[in-house]
């Protein structure tokens, strides 16, 4: 395959904008030329990002006229990989568009040249990847910086190699050889870039993507308020008119015995005889053609879509005994489900030619045509490569219980492999409740009693054995009256499955499920005691686990029993029509993404390709009848469960929130692509039924033109429109952009509030499509789309006593429509008085506990932002209980490493501090750590409103590595997580289970941003003795790549009894429009200080503490006019009295010295008495 690519230099583009009546003459291609340079600066780019870029790819849409330009930034030439930015022209204007330049390139670029010719990049890969090269691989063709060798020994297909630049975590530009190996012994297909100067892999990503349907549910052995607009013309399929008038349409009237669409598989519908199914307008010459003309060039499973064969022998190639059709193409083969597949081979090829066949066609009326890239031998001169159709693999010898697809760029053929299932049902099984019903693959233990005939049924009870990791269970159960005769669920850690589960045994469980902190069930032996233990013990995969657990105790219930193994061993995953619409989606998504050149925009880690494949199964399989809300399995067939069956997703797919609830945030903390894709598909298979609901449901799926039709041609343009290496903002975002192509935009309420449903809002935040832990969720639709008149609050978040509070209101009106007379009702708390004068932008009136602020009429869309100003009470302030600003040291804590492997511990550190000179911290390491820091001595919760604050900055890998703070309330024995009692600056991320072994644990994680302040609510333990630790994990997972000091310091810790201030504002209309909102994060909270009898504050700048920090001679300098005695008190934070000191004053400035040589180092409080008034500073002593 021979790209053609066109460069375009400054001087050309400078011509185009400014040529004389330029603007009457654009073409698409100027319009989106242009449109890189006008929008350089927006995208944070230098002058010369945009001047040196190649256009890989221009795709036409014929539905909707909208001409798609895929351009590459490059460097002297040189291309950067999947620097791709996309420029979408419609109606002669851009309509969307994408950036993935990199700013600054030239900055960031090592050499030109490279030191590495691209056949010594083949032998560094090759290396890499354990091949061994035999010497047949030699150059064959060159053309530019792209050189074209043999495949040879390592390769089944030939071994392109281009010099590119890939960026690295670091920002830089790394030289590099851009290669791919089509691996001869597995299905691998490794895309690599190999550093042209040393020969190190840089990056690598597999264009085969392997699905691995057995897990997590394998099997044993193995009303909304948005107003939508009824399109007035929906666009239904012009390309079919614009094509059939060439007069191409040649049938060949074959037909095909087999489970046809939309049947899923063999359990949903029967096997019938299709005759001639052949799209007119996909396959205009049949399914057999390849050359053009009327009748087929082959009788067999091939033609020019795809060309379906077995490959028993895993060699990748046919052996010539391709199912048959004969001159009439009649594929009419026996079938008996009840024989091993190995009895009707030529009908399972012929399944999976039918199949591919009909994907190919559906998604051909959506835009996946030629010029898209799609797979075909012959493109009819409809633009696109050509030359590759799919090779089908039907009961590949390469494994079981697995599927796959590779996609190399446009012009290399796709390969699909299809295996067998293997196996006689689950051994267990959920029954209730309904939401995850079904069954799952586990493991059995080596010991334990055996899995039989006779069913083992019975609640489910998460095991507690009193301690910090109570349910590993590595202690006697303290939960035995719960346990009593129920199944237990134990987390895998801390000590030999045997002891686990004899514990629970002896607490009255009747049965053990292990729950792995890895997606994969585990082998597991019985160590020293497994031989007393006489109930079944199996393991379950984590993300399995976590989907069960949350029912435990709420009437989950489940049944181990060994199912009846009459039928075959195997099953042929070529009749599961899903799971090879499935597969042929990974074509689908990695040709549209970043344009049909590009097969390596979906190698990101937020990537949502496994969604977009369990999209096709499902929209491919709609039967009539079938509603959203009926839970949809994914795989059933091929697992040998009832329709009704969990398949081989955490959850089924429906748009019913008890059945399937699963949101954005359920990406964060997963290694594996399928919870991406989990969450991706059942959030659009709710715009898919939401559209239906809107526009109705037609069976035909390619020229309907019903809401499923329009649902589906969104998805498919979102693909065309979105960035190279997408997350779930980009591809949301790219759904919006193809409604407005498509209809204009009149669905974008709708899509809005399907969205925001599934914690995709309008404030949702991505962040880099390259980590799926750093994002935040949101569940607002756009602002616009909630017709109302709003109010939101926000206030001064921190004061000392006294200090002015400023507190703004922002109203908008969405109503639609004109309002008018509003105002605003402000309470204003006990403690505040308001500030003549101080309101801007509406007349304000204060009467007793509230403020009236006059805004008058808002027209529709308005939004007018009100502010004034309160003054607090100086004699109300938090009272400080505890406090710690660990200058002197560890003194009043202890540290604990409480992972064996681990050895990085907390430490007292002058690295950072928010205040003084030094702070708790412990780094953030590759290695494997557990680690905590806890008081040595409880302290007692006392206050009307107590919280513990403390300042803490931290920088970690977010999701793998980071910190949570505990309480306990007995000793240290047990400690209590407690994330709901965060009321300001709270967790901002979840962590992989692996690194505490703590399921959906919310903790500080990522970056920070420097010294923060966190408040944690203890009002609930209120006259309780406490002790509370900062805990902090880490993994294996690498260390942060930017930023100083990585890992999590903490400083300033101290319990208060808190002052806040934070009171109800309301808006209203002549029209009866009512709103009511409060500040955030508990509104105004005022800083804290030692309490006292004294009422009145000594003036401003009376009293002054130097040096501070201080080290042997603390100096305070007294002004207080007529004062004829003073009293200087030195306090310690948890309130002692370290000194006190009466001076002399006679009415005249005094400096007084302070000797505090004898005082360990820490945080004071100096309080200065005289005349009934006081005042009070904090200083540090060294």
């Amino acid at each position: 395959m021979k790209r053609t690519f066109t460069r375009f230099s400054a001087v050309l583009a400078a011509l185009l904008i400014a040529a004389t009546g330029w603007a009457q003459q654009q073409t698409p291609l100027d319009i989106a030329l242009r449109h890189l340079e006008q929008e350089r600066e927006a995208w944070g780019l230098a002058d010369g990002d945009t001047k040196d870029v190649v256009l890989r790819d221009q795709v036409y849409s014929r539905h909707n006229g909208t001409t798609h330009f895929y351009f590459n930034q490059r460097h002297e030439g040189i291309e950067v990989y999947n620097a791709i930015n996309g420029v979408h022209v419609q109606e002669g204007k851009v309509v969307f568009s994408t950036n993935r330049f990199t700013p600054n390139l030239a900055e960031k670029v090592n050499t030109t040249a490279p030191s590495l010719t691209a056949y010594q990049a083949i032998e560094a890969a090759a290396t890499d990847l354990g091949l061994i090269m035999d010497g047949r691989e030699h150059q064959i063709a060159q053309d530019g910086h792209l050189y074209t060798f043999s495949g040879g020994s390592i390769s089944d297909s030939d071994i392109k190699v281009e010099l590119v630049y890939q960026m690295m975590e670091d920002g830089s530009a790394r030289l590099a050889w851009d290669l791919a190996i089509d691996m001869p012994t597995t299905h691998d297909y490794w895309s690599l870039r190999m550093d042209a100067i040393t020969g190190e892999e840089l990056d690598r990503i597999n264009w085969n993507v392997s699905c691995n349907f057995d897990a997590p549910n394998g099997t044993h052995a193995h009303s909304h308020n948005c107003e939508h607009t009824q399109a007035e013309d929906k666009p239904g399929l012009p390309i079919r008119q614009a094509l059939e008038q060439q007069s191409m349409v040649q049938s060949d009237n074959a037909v095909y015995n087999v489970f046809a669409l939309p049947a899923e598989s063999p359990i949903h519908g029967p096997r019938v005889l299709v005759e001639n199914p052949a799209d007119t307008l996909a396959s205009p010459f049949g399914w057999h053609d390849t050359n053009g003309e009327a009748g087929p060039e082959y009788t067999i499973t091939r033609g020019n879509n795809v060309h379906a064969y077995l490959d028993l022998d895993n060699s990748n190639q046919p052996q010539g005994d391709e199912p048959d059709g004969g001159e009439n193409l009649v594929f009419d083969f026996p079938i008996d489900l009840n024989a091993e597949p190995d009895t009707y081979q030529e009908a399972a090829v012929t399944q999976l030619f039918y199949t591919n066949n009909m994907i190919h066609d559906i998604v051909y009326a959506y835009g996946f045509d030629e010029q898209a890239g799609n797979f075909q031998q012959n493109n009819y001169g409809r633009g696109g490569q050509g030359g590759d159709y799919v090779n089908a693999h039907a009961q590949d010898g390469g494994g079981v219980n697995n599927a796959n697809f590779a996609t190399p760029p446009d012009g290399g053929n796709g390969t699909m492999q299809m295996y067998l299932w293997q196996g006689g049902g689950s051994i267990f099984r959920v029954n209730s409740p309904q939401p995850v019903a079904g069954s799952y693959e586990v493991s059995a233990a080596s010991f334990g009693a055996p899995i039989t005939e006779n069913p083992v049924t019975g609640d489910v009870v998460i095991a507690d054995d009193g301690t910090a990791d109570g349910s590993q269970a590595c202690n006697p159960l303290e939960n035995v009256e719960a346990m009593e005769g129920k199944i237990a669920i134990i987390d895998r850690g801390g000590c030999e499955f045997g002891l686990k589960s004899l514990n629970a045994q002896e607490a009255g469980a009747i049965g053990v499920i292990i729950c792995n902190f890895e997606d994969a069930s585990v082998g597991m032996a019985g160590g020293a005691v497994g031989g007393q233990v006489t109930i079944p013990v199996v393991s379950l995969g984590n993300a399995d686990c976590q989907t069960i657990r949350e029912f435990a105790g709420q009437g989950l219930n489940v049944t181990f029993q060994v199912p009846d193994d009459s039928g075959p061993e195997f099953v042929d995953g070529d009749l599961d029509n899903g799971i090879v619409a499935h597969e042929y989606g990974h074509g689908i998504s990695n040709r549209l993404t970043g344009g049909p050149s590009a097969a390596g925009c979906l190698g990101n880690d937020e990537q949502m390709g496994e969604g977009w494949s369990d999209y096709f199964a499902l929209i491919t399989s709609v039967q009539p009848g079938e509603t959203g809300d009926m839970p949809r399995g994914i795989g059933t067939f091929a697992l040998k469960q009832e329709i009704t069956g969990s398949g081989i997703r955490r959850q089924r797919y429906s748009t019913d929130l008890s059945v399937n609830n699963q949101t954005y945030d359920d990406v964060k903390g997963t290694t594996a692509p399928h919870p991406l894709g989990e969450v991706w598909a059942v959030v659009t298979w709710d715009l898919y039924w939401a559209f239906v609901e809107e526009y109705g449901w037609d069976p035909d799926p390619m020229n309907g033109t019903g809401g499923n039709n329009m649902a589906i041609q969104l998805v498919m343009d979102g693909m065309k429109l979105q960035a190279c290496s997408p997350g779930f903002e980009d591809g949301r975002d790219a759904i919006f952009a193809a409604d407005v192509l498509n209809y204009d935009g009149i669905h974008e309420c709708l899509i809005w509030e399907v969205f925001a449903r599934r914690g995709m809002g309008y404030f949702m935040t991505q962040e880099s499509s390259n980590n799926r832990n750093d994002n935040v969720e949101d569940f607002e639709p756009r602002p616009e789309c909630i017709r109302e008149l709003k109010i939101t609050k926000s206030v001064t978040p921190l004061i000392e006593a006294g200090e002015e509070i400023e507190v703004t209101m922002t109203l908008t009106n969405h109503k639609g429509e004109t309002v008018t007379g509003v105002m605003v009702e402000d309470e204003i708390p006990t403690g505040l008085s308001f500030i003549p004068g101080s309101a801007v932008g509406a007349d304000a009136t204060a009467t007793g506990s509230a403020v009236t602020l006059e805004v008058g009429d808002m027209s529709n869309g308005e939004v007018v932002t009100i502010s004034y100003k309160l003054v607090s009470d100086e004699e109300i302030f938090s009272t400080t209980q505890y406090f710690d600003g660990m200058e002197n040291d560890d003194e009043n804590w202890f540290f604990l490493n409480l992972d064996p492997e681990g050895f990085n511990v907390w430490e007292i550190s002058e690295l950072d501090a928010y205040e003084g000179e030094k702070s708790w911290f412990i780094e953030n390491t590759e290695f494997v750590n557990d680690q905590v820091i806890f008081l040595q001595e409880p302290v007692t919760v006392t206050g009307e409103n107590p919280v513990l604050r403390f300042f803490h900055k931290f920088n970690t890998v977010i999701g793998f590595d980071g910190g949570v703070v505990e309480i306990s309330t007995d000793g240290g024995f047990t400690w209590q997580r407690i994330p709901e009692r965060l009321i300001r600056n709270g967790y901002n991320s979840t962590l992989d289970y692996q690194t505490l072994v703590i399921p959906f644990l919310e903790a500080f994680s990522g970056d920070s941003q420097g010294w923060i302040d966190t408040y944690i609510d203890l009002s609930d333990y209120a006259g309780q003795d406490i002790n509370f630790r900062f805990r902090f994990g880490s993994n294996e997972g690498g260390v942060p790549t930017t930023g100083t000091n990585p890992g999590w310091f903490v400083d300033n810790v101290e319990i208060m009894d808190m002052i806040n201030y934070n009171g109800e504002a309301c808006v209203m209309s002549n029209e009866g429009d009512m709103a009511c909102t409060i500040a955030p994060e508990e509104g105004t909270i005022v800083e804290s200080a030692l309490s006292s009898s004294v009422e009145e504050a000594l003036p401003e700048g009376a009293v002054k503490v130097f040096p501070n920090p201080a080290n042997d001679l603390l100096n305070v300098a007294i002004d207080v006019t007529g004062a004829e005695e003073v009293l200087i008190t030195l306090v310690a934070m948890d309130g002692r009295v370290m000194q006190e000191q009466q001076v002399e004053m006679g009415g005249f400035y005094q400096l007084v010295p302070v000797n505090v040589a004898q005082l360990p180092a820490g945080m004071y409080f100096v309080k200065v008495q005289a005349g009934g008034k006081m005042t009070t500073q904090k200083v540090v002593i060294r």
